[in-house]
């Protein structure tokens, strides 16, 4: 009975050993199934970090390439803008010369009528054609012809110099071939001087022709 029990106690023995062994054969396969995941998970890992890095290096290269095409697009564009800015100066400073020749030949076209008229009836005045009278007063008889003409517009205060602006004037207004306006009344003449819109560089007319209208109201009514 005593060696009945002995073999079954060995037998056990055996059984378990052999059962450790199975257990530790296992985890040891398990192990190396897990270390294999783990280095297939880092291999896997690594080759994605290398591809992050080469697409990233690759989107730099594109940043770089777009920032340089964008700073040449903006270098083209703020050339453009000065162009255009050069051209809206040069356009608006062609404008205001059309402007101002525009309202030039409109100050011509208005009083060279009744310009030539008061310098036709001033040199029948004083015994001279009317182009004699200013060639005798710019060049040969001045100081002569000048008391002449200041005595003849005392009544409306006209001096030398302001028969002088009239005369350059009407020489001036001739180069301008747009018919002239003949007004039959001095009066409607004065009203259109007075609503009339010099250039800045003509204003200095106004009171010269003012004055000559006054001295062609005297001498119409004396006719």
């Amino acid at each position: 009975m005593k060696r009945e029990e002995e073999v079954e106690v060995e037998k056990v023995r055996t059984d378990l050993k052999e059962l450790q062994n199975v257990i530790g054969n296992q985890l040891a396969e398990q192990a190396n199934q897990l270390f294999k995941k783990i280095l297939e998970k880092r291999n896997f890992t690594e080759e994605e970090i290398k591809n992050l890095k080469r697409e990233n290096n690759e989107l730099k290269v594109k940043y770089n390439e777009f920032k340089a095409k964008h700073d040449e697009l903006k270098l083209e564009h703020d050339e453009f803008k000065l162009e255009y800015n050069e051209w809206k100066l040069e356009h608006n400073e062609l404008k205001l010369k059309f402007v101002k020749a525009e309202r030039e030949k409109e100050v011509n076209r208005k009083c060279r009528y009744f310009v030539g008229k008061f310098l036709f009836k001033l040199s029948k005045k004083l015994n001279y054609d009317m182009l004699t009278l200013s060639d005798e007063y710019e060049y040969r008889n001045r100081q002569e012809v000048k008391k002449k003409i200041e005595s003849q517009l005392g009544f409306v205060k006209m001096k030398a110099d302001e028969f002088k602006q009239i005369s350059d004037f009407r020489l001036s207004s001739n180069n301008d071939y747009f018919h002239s306006v003949e007004i039959q009344s001095t009066y409607d003449a004065q009203i259109m001087l007075s609503n009339m819109d010099f250039p800045k560089d003509m204003e200095y007319l106004r009171t010269p022709l003012n004055k000559a209208l006054k001295a062609l109201q005297t001498w119409d009514n004396e006719n």
